[in-house]
């Protein structure tokens, strides 16, 4: 029987798609925009690893692979 994620999962994920759809996406033009701050790299870098971490939950609940420790 598949585990269904939960709503904490589900925001999690949707957020952190949200983020890196948005640190992803081509600007209009890169010239006019000043540099990113370290906070907004900062908050696109996590967002991107809540996703990994989301998707390594996933995994190892699955039972296809299991844990190394």
């Amino acid at each position: 029987m598949e585990r269904r994620p939960t709503r904490r999962e589900l925001m999690v994920g949707a957020v952190g798609a949200a983020g890196v759809g948005a640190a992803l996406a081509p600007d209009a033009s890169l010239a006019d925009t000043p540099a990113p701050s370290d906070a907004q790299l900062l908050t696109d870098s996590l967002a991107v690893e809540r996703v990994m971490v989301l998707a390594y939950r996933r995994v190892l609940a699955s039972g296809l692979l299991t844990p190394d420790v």
